[in-house]
């Protein structure tokens, strides 16, 4: 299983991640439309990262920190 870790600008949209292991540091990173499924988020930073219309589907947030985090319209089925 291929992990992104990454340094990212702040603007990232309709981005696609499956079956990954996603620890990156995306505190304040626009990543409205995001779409990710079996995915690790565990230790990812998204605070105040804008998730939304995000789908998050079958995913592990353990550890993730979300403080902040815009929500709207996101579909989280954990």
């Amino acid at each position: 299983m291929a992990g992104i870790q990454a340094q990212l600008d702040r603007q990232i949209e309709k981005i696609r991640v499956d079956g990954s292991a996603f620890n990156a540091q995306l505190s304040g990173v626009n990543l409205r439309g995001i779409f990710a499924e079996l995915t690790n988020f565990s230790a990812a930073d998204l605070s105040y990262a804008n998730l939304s219309g995000a789908k998050l589907r079958s995913s592990t947030f353990s550890g993730t920190k979300l403080v902040g985090a815009q929500l709207v319209k996101a579909d989280l089925r954990i």
